[in-house]
């Protein structure tokens, strides 16, 4: 089964005279500050004025999946398993924390890199929330898949895979700190494209690293934030060179970068 390829309330807005939709999916801040996307939540919100009470077989489900950064949100294929969860009442503000579920066979198919997770709510009729933008790693996509649903990452995969992390957590640190001028460069900008070139300007960054800069909430680049990104660098580094040495054709070890 799949979802509509852009997964709404039919009438969010009550544009047909009905009355406004009064449920929403808002991702939490503890996914939105570089949360596991292989154990991926969402929350139900009430963000009507009036208690909503679920009707007669009504179920709270939630499905997700991965598309390249940027690309528009597909069909979400779902599958109830176990039986449907039963959705609960809500008062106005009130949530609802789910589970989002992506199937094996996506995860199987997925790469490390960034990404944006979409989700949709399989039931009563809610606004989606926007796309979450997540950054996989072999590490990541292997515990969605299972051992048995793929070999597990090699070495070079590993390697390359938390590379491609601590690159992106130094250009975070260097947007941080270029806050100021960032800020004061993007302020005359007149498109996503010329906000993409400044970036990549002032920070000496490539085009991927400058937009990931560009969709990036902002609390990632505050000072409270350096600190764990430091840390999360040198752990990054430290997992990188506990593994063993990627050899090239000649035999020889190959040099990991700084």
């Amino acid at each position: 089964m799949g979802t509509h390829d852009d997964p709404r309330s039919p009438d969010p807005d009550g544009a047909a005279g009905g009355p406004r939709a009064a449920l929403e999916l808002r991702w939490p801040d503890l996914m939105t500050r570089d949360g596991d996307p292989a154990a991926a939540v969402v929350d139900v919100v009430n963000v009507g004025d009036a208690r909503w009470i679920p009707a007669a077989g009504d179920a709270f489900l939630a499905f997700g999946v991965l598309t390249e950064p940027g690309a528009p949100a597909p069909g979400i294929p779902f599958a109830f398993v176990g039986g449907p969860r039963g959705a609960v009442t809500l008062d106005p503000g009130e949530r609802t924390r789910l589970a989002v579920s992506i199937s094996t066979s996506a995860w199987a198919e997925t790469r490390p890199g960034p990404h944006d997770l979409h989700v949709a709510l399989i039931g009563p009729s809610a606004r989606t929330a926007v796309p979450l933008r997540v950054d996989l790693t072999a590490e990541t996509i292997a515990r969605a898949t299972g051992s048995g649903a793929r070999p597990g990452p090699d070495a070079a995969e590993l390697r390359a895979s938390y590379a491609a992390r601590i690159a992106w957590l130094r250009v975070r640190l260097a947007a941080g700190d270029a806050l100021v001028p960032l800020a004061e460069r993007l302020a005359g900008a007149a498109s996503d494209a010329e906000a993409v070139a400044r970036i990549r300007a002032l920070l000496d960054v490539d085009d991927d690293h400058a937009r990931r800069v560009l969709q990036s909430p902002l609390r990632e680049f505050l000072p409270p934030a350096a600190d764990a990104t430091r840390r999360e660098v040198a752990e990054a580094v430290r997992r990188r060179d506990e593994l063993p040495a990627t050899r090239g054709a000649d035999g020889r070890a190959e040099a990991d970068p700084a």
